[in-house]
């Protein structure tokens, strides 16, 4: 599967049996190599691969601060802005500040892994 305009691409993986052994998905701007991809292997719960699809297949735009888009989408995609009322920034800013509290609130699950110490390496 490819987007109408070739940005995107879904390739199915088939195993010898016919079975589906996962699926890679890639962003890239025409004959520039992968700026994203996603390997789906096929043990992947269904419910997650139809909310990863799903989530692709979105149309509402995406919306990034202007500073956020990634050259590659400016130069080769479109973008626009536009102005936003303060009762949608409000709403905006208090379902961020909901999540982010939520987030930060949940209880760790056990202690904090020790920091990263390398190998000590025999000299000679």
């Amino acid at each position: 599967m490819s987007s109408p305009g070739g940005l995107a691409r879904v390739d199915r993986i088939v195993d010898q049996s016919g079975r589906s052994a996962g699926w890679v998905v890639e962003t890239s701007v025409h004959h520039l190599p992968a700026i994203w991809r996603a390997d789906v292997d096929g043990n992947t719960p269904s419910h997650v691969i139809s909310a990863f699809f799903g989530a692709l297949a979105e149309t509402t735009p995406l919306i990034l601060q202007p500073h956020r888009v990634p050259p590659l989408a400016i130069t080769h995609g479109s973008t626009s802005t536009r102005q936003a009322s303060a009762e949608t920034v409000a709403f905006a800013l208090r379902n961020r500040t909901t999540a982010l509290a939520q987030r930060n609130s949940a209880s760790p699950s056990g202690p904090p892994a020790p920091p990263y110490a390398p190998t000590p390496r025999r000299t000679r």
